[in-house]
């Protein structure tokens, strides 16, 4: 007898050659029971040629004929119920046919009549299978009434194997009630469970869906007042009359703030990257001062810890590239940060090098090595494992008491940031020696933009400027004015509170350039825009617009841009990024009107 795993590969074997469209699971039965009634008859007709029963054997060969045309009209008609009677009345017949040529009811033929109601069984209804049943019930009386005749066996004999004949088929019709009722009373269970999971499965959706809205909005109000945070600790940072001890506090407080924001991050990204709106902002980026920024960031992390801090720039390393500054800074701080936790001595190494494939395209290597405590390889493919913090005490006989704690997200994100920028990490590391995280990263080469301004640095422009801020949030809007007017003395800047009044000024006033808050109480920025592009007149519906927004996920993105935003600037800001954002958008000439009115 053939196994189970046997019989699924033959099915699917059957499966797969049967027509398109056509192999559904009653297609299945009825082309298994024919083709096993093909593949056994044969043998069967050869047989009982060999055995001189030629009328048994020419009966056989007229039954193989039968059950070819029942699957040639399946095939070629598509009706499965006509093929299905054709079937089973060749069957029936056949068998019929040998029992009165091979002994009437004491031929051994009558036991196929049990096989007679299984195909209906599995492709029709219970109820086909009782008629088939009833026929052959019917078939064993009437062969008994013929017996009578017949004198090579006592009248005992034969009402003994009528018995018998019929005692099976009323077992057979029994036993398919009960096969049946149980499969009906385990469909209704089954039914049952199914409603139960679609239920927890539609609560579920629910609690997935409240718990994002809940972070999306956890993230604007947590990010409003550290807005206020950065902007001003950076407003600080830039005053050269402080106290040293003073200047110092304030680092502190800015580390404090930025890991905070890490943190946020951290949990808004994995958000994001569970549905799917993880998407990248490629931009020119001058690459050298970008890797330096993101080096010096975690510099006084490693100064506390005694480590050697070292950064190495390959020669051949472009100025200016096309990537998403942060995504690429957040890469850098995820494999310097977790080097520099887990590294009790010794250093902790940035190298950057660049490879180019043609003129304007090459790839970005980025190699962190540190001389921690290595990684043992059972745990090599679970470290990107959202959540996955690992124990390395027992492995690490160098260093011990080292263990690596977090949130467990820092790699997990890194590793989907660099799938999505189509790149690879590679993991090279020993024991007790240290390990090196190796990211390639595909780049292309860009024109040199306008360099970030440093915190504090006053920039003149050819001509004045006009500004205005949309935010709901007062202490946005004075940590932007205030940060523009420091870099930017300059610069003439006005205020709105609410979306109302922003579209109330862009209306009536000129302005190079808005800041646009996208979530506010009585209007959103981006439908701010909208009335602006489709009902001010020129020059008044051109006007630069940034989104001025917590929330920069892949749907806020597309919406922003289909309102015709000129670009995004996140919150919190600092203040090189406010500004060269800033100048960066206004140095793009502002389109050409298309037409003469409003």
């Amino acid at each position: 007898m053939l196994n189970s795993n046997a019989s699924y590969r033959l099915l699917s074997l059957l499966k797969r050659r049967m027509p398109v469209g056509r192999r559904q699971e009653n297609d299945v039965f009825f082309v298994a029971f024919a083709v096993s009634a093909l593949v056994f008859l044969l043998p069967i007709a050869v047989g009982l040629q060999l055995v001189h029963l030629q009328a048994s054997a020419y009966s056989a060969c007229v039954g193989l004929g039968l059950i070819a045309l029942a699957l040639w009209v399946w095939k070629h008609t598509g009706h499965l119920k006509a093929a299905l009677l054709l079937y089973e009345g060749t069957l029936l017949a056949l068998i019929l046919l040998n029992v009165h040529l091979l002994g009437g009811v004491m031929s051994p033929v009558m036991v196929w009549l049990g096989i007679v109601p299984l195909l209906p069984l599995f492709i029709a209804s219970l109820r086909w299978a009782y008629v088939f049943l009833a026929l052959s019930f019917l078939a064993v009386l009437v062969f008994y009434m013929l017996s009578a005749q017949d004198t090579g066996h006592s009248r005992q004999e034969k009402a003994l194997a009528a018995m018998m004949f019929g005692t099976f088929i009323v077992t057979q019709m029994v036993l398919v009630g009960t096969v049946a009722g149980v499969a009906t009373r385990r469909l209704r269970q089954i039914h049952k469970d199914n409603r139960r999971l679609r239920i927890l499965t539609e609560q579920l959706r629910l609690s997935h869906t409240h718990k994002d809205r809940f972070l999306s909005s956890v993230s604007h109000e947590m990010r409003t007042p550290l807005n206020a945070i950065h902007g001003y600790l950076d407003l600080l940072r830039g005053r050269h009359d402080l106290p040293a001890e003073a200047a110092e506090h304030i680092g502190h407080a800015a580390t404090a703030a930025a890991h905070l924001l890490g943190l946020i991050n951290d949990l808004l990204d994995y958000a994001q990257i569970r549905q799917g709106q993880f998407t990248l902002s490629p931009q020119p980026v001058q690459l050298p001062a970008l890797l330096q920024s993101a080096h010096t960031t975690l510099r006084a992390l490693a100064d506390e810890k005694g480590l050697a801090y070292t950064l190495h720039l390959s020669p051949q390393l472009p100025d200016w590239v096309q990537a998403d500054p942060h995504r690429l800074t957040q890469i850098l701080l995820n494999l310097l940060g977790n080097a520099i936790k887990f590294t009790a001595r010794g250093q902790v190494a940035l190298h950057a090098h660049y490879q180019p494939h043609s003129p304007q395209q090459g790839t970005l290597a980025l190699r962190v090595v540190d001389t921690g405590p290595g990684i043992p390889e059972v745990l090599i493919g679970k470290i990107f494992t959202p959540f996955f913090q690992a124990q390395v005490q027992a492995h690490a006989s160098a260093q011990p008491g080292v263990a690596l704690h977090g949130n467990g997200l820092g790699l997990s994100i890194t590793d989907s940031l660099v799938k999505a920028w189509r790149g690879g990490i590679d993991i090279d590391t020993r024991l007790g020696e240290g390990s090196t995280f190796t990211v390639h990263l595909p780049v292309g080469l860009a024109a040199a933009c306008r360099p970030a301004p440093r915190p504090g640095e006053a920039l003149p422009h050819a001509a004045p400027l006009r500004l205005l801020i949309v935010d709901d949030h007062a202490m946005n809007r004075m940590v932007a004015a205030a940060t523009l007017r420091k870099a930017m003395p300059q610069l003439s800047i006005d205020q709105a509170e609410n979306g109302q009044q922003g579209l109330e000024k862009l209306s009536s006033q000129r302005y190079d350039l808005v800041l646009l808050d996208i979530v506010m109480p009585d209007m959103s920025g981006i439908e701010v825009l909208q009335k602006v592009r489709q009902n001010c007149p020129p020059p008044y519906r051109h006007v630069k617009a940034l989104a001025f927004t917590a929330n920069l996920d892949a749907e806020v993105r597309a919406q922003c841009e289909q309102a015709g935003f000129d670009g995004f600037l996140a919150k919190p800001f600092n203040a090189s990024s406010l500004i060269n954002t800033l100048l960066q958008t206004l140095d793009q000439p502002f389109p050409q009107p298309q037409e003469t009115g409003p």
